[in-house]
């Protein structure tokens, strides 16, 4: 559940950053300093920084396979290039991600299952040697 939600925070702090650049050409740093107070914790972000990279080695991941690898990656390409340039990256860098995230979506009710089966089975365990 954790890893679903913190994807979903990654997803709309992308979708602010592209809107940021597009809107009002900001610097990531200024974005990053207007983050709210909630989507921020939800990301996982221990410090405020300049720049994606150095907050996100500062934050506590609990991301899915590939999608920690992706926001490093637009990170570091993130402010180096002109506009459009920035803009035709943060939606392949969104497209990707909420890729990712459904697909961690459709296996959450599976994983919920099964974990619910452990916990039901355990506990018969412990009543079947209790006896």
């Amino acid at each position: 559940m954790a890893v679903v939600v913190q994807c979903r925070a990654y997803l709309t702090l992308l979708q602010r950053i592209r809107g940021q650049i597009a809107c009002y050409q900001r610097p990531l740093g200024d974005i990053c300093r207007t983050l709210e107070p909630e989507l921020y914790s939800a990301c996982g972000f221990g410090v405020c920084g300049d720049s994606l990279v150095t907050m996100l080695e500062g934050a506590d991941l609990c991301l899915p396979p590939g999608a920690e690898e992706l926001l490093h990656r637009f990170g570091a390409e993130l402010g180096q290039s002109y506009k459009a340039e920035q803009l035709a990256a943060c939606d392949a860098a969104i497209a990707e991600l909420a890729a990712i995230c459904a697909g961690e979506e459709e296996r959450l009710p599976h994983r919920i299952r099964l974990i619910r089966t452990a916990v039901v089975c355990g506990a018969l365990a412990l009543v079947l040697i209790f006896l």
